[in-house]
């Protein structure tokens, strides 16, 4: 197999995740790369934000933990809005199925992640608490 960075010369991440897109492409497609970056950085965003504000989450799982976050950020004044509070159930099946079992999230489904995660990401990181 052609690297992506011996044939232009070009070092960069985005080739690295072109070279794993290449290695099994019904399994990590664009989709799922995309997603899973998203969904990522939301839980490592989630775990620095309750380390900020020293909650406990040590042994809970990821949906606890967020809700523990958008709990004390919103007790601390910060507005957290209904969208970011009341993630579905369907959001949670979704990001479970990703990131736990590969399954190839559809275009639109990536939308839906990239606009919730950028949704709370900036809302999460423009407090200052």
């Amino acid at each position: 197999m052609l690297k992506l960075e011996d044939a232009f010369g070009i070092k960069s991440g985005l080739l690295k995740i072109s070279e794993l897109s290449a290695t099994i492409p019904t399994l990590f497609t664009e989709n799922w790369i995309v997603a899973t970056c998203y969904l990522s950085a939301m839980e490592i965003t989630i775990n620095k934000k309750a380390r900020e504000l020293s909650l406990p989450i040590e042994n809970k799982k990821f949906k606890e933990r967020f809700d523990k976050v958008l709990k004390a950020v919103e007790g601390k004044g910060i507005e957290v809005t209904e969208l970011e509070k009341m993630l579905s159930k369907v959001f949670w099946d979704l990001r479970h199925k990703i990131v736990h079992e590969g399954y190839n999230p559809t275009i639109d489904e990536v939308d839906l992640i990239v606009k919730v995660i950028n949704r709370i990401l900036t809302s999460l990181f423009r407090s200052s608490i």
